[in-house]
């Protein structure tokens, strides 16, 4: 009898309801703890991310109920997660989000190509692979399959803000192209100090586009 255990695939798809909380865990645990600005405001107390919980829980549920949060799944587990958003322009424009600094930086980056931006829009929000399974290529086939899908659809771009400098290359390679870019060296407050601090090695915040 061999004693070797063969290790399961991944497999890729669409979330349930009720793999909500497992995939706010991951968000929560992997992508808070590499993500450039979240981090930065975690560090510097601006950020509770117990608080975060449970917003992002609504955000979760809300797209999968429009069947718009891809997962990737090894064994029972969860390990991969693409949360996207369906929004018109508007809606896009308007950034809703609990951080001040954060509604900042978006107006900053939307307002450089706001004429660029087209009506209906797929918005990749949070895409996390968990920290055990990096280096895989599983963040390449969760992109080729939120793309993929996208590009059936009745959209006019697919649109996503990129703080990750592995994310931005992994999108620009997806064919999307940086529409807009704030750099966090220059992106300060009224006293002149650094509104995101320890974002090294990542540089900018970038918006990404493509067109369909």
């Amino acid at each position: 009898m061999d004693d070797e255990v063969q290790e399961a695939e991944v497999c890729y798809g669409r979330a349930v309801m009720s793999e909500a909380e497992e995939i706010v865990q991951l968000i929560v645990t992997d992508f808070f703890a590499m993500e450039p600005i979240n981090l930065s405001l975690v560090k510097q107390g601006l950020k509770d991310l117990k608080k975060s919980y449970t917003r992002i829980l609504s955000h979760v549920r809300e797209c999968i109920q429009k069947d718009v949060c891809f997962i990737a799944k090894k064994g029972m587990s969860i390990v991969g997660v693409q949360v996207c958003m369906i929004k018109d322009r508007e809606e896009y424009l308007n950034c809703t989000s609990s951080s001040a600094e954060f509604r900042h930086l978006m107006h900053v980056l939307h307002s450089k190509r706001t004429e660029a931006i087209p009506e209906k829009l797929f918005q990749l929000a949070f895409m996390v692979v968990s920290r055990n399974h990096q280096n895989q290529g599983i963040a390449t086939k969760m992109a080729e399959m939120v793309l993929g899908w996208a590009r059936g659809q009745q959209f006019d771009a697919v649109v996503v803000e990129s703080t990750h400098l592995h994310s931005q290359k992994l999108f620009a390679k997806q064919g999307m192209k940086c529409i807009s870019e704030v750099i966090f060296e220059e992106f300060k407050d009224e006293n002149g100090e650094l509104v995101f601090k320890h974002t090294y090695p990542h540089r900018s915040i970038q918006l990404l586009m493509l067109l369909f």
